[in-house]
């Protein structure tokens, strides 16, 4: 019996997941079952001018009655749909990633804006909104009591 082990071929840790994705095969092509969950990208910008927030919310090929937003206490959430875009009739898809479906996306404001004050418009797939930057919260002065 030989004692002398045979060393094993060392394997990159990355090269076990990769394998397969960038092939030539009909295999690599095949569609996700899971299409990873949309949020979309967005902007925030300070104007210390003006003293006003705008955020811009990247959602190409919607339609303004797809989305929706809503303001709860400092949170704001913007709610939309992707519609489905597929193609009518028989066949499979090869390659998809143009997501569909519902989706949401919620960020933290400044508490103390009021939802009056947020303005909203959608134009060429970017929904913006604005409001006015409310001053850091105060801690309230005590009043002694004579």
């Amino acid at each position: 019996m030989n004692s002398r082990k045979r060393p094993r071929k060392a394997t990159p840790s990355w090269a076990r997941y990769s394998a397969g994705i960038f092939s030539d095969d009909d295999e690599s092509l095949a569609v996700s079952e899971a299409i990873p969950t949309y949020s979309p990208r967005m902007n925030m910008y300070e104007n210390t001018e003006s003293n006003m927030v705008t955020i811009t919310f990247e959602l190409p090929g919607l339609k303004r009655d797809h989305v929706a937003i809503h303001l709860l206490h400092n949170e704001l959430t913007i709610w939309g749909e992707l519609m489905d875009q597929s193609p009518q009739g028989e066949g499979k898809y090869s390659h998809r990633e143009i997501p569909h479906g519902k989706f949401h996306r919620s960020l933290k404001i400044p508490l103390g804006t009021r939802p009056e004050d947020l303005k909203a418009r959608m134009e060429d797939g970017l929904l913006t909104l604005t409001y006015p930057e409310v001053p850091p919260h105060v801690e309230p002065h005590r009043i002694p009591i004579a």
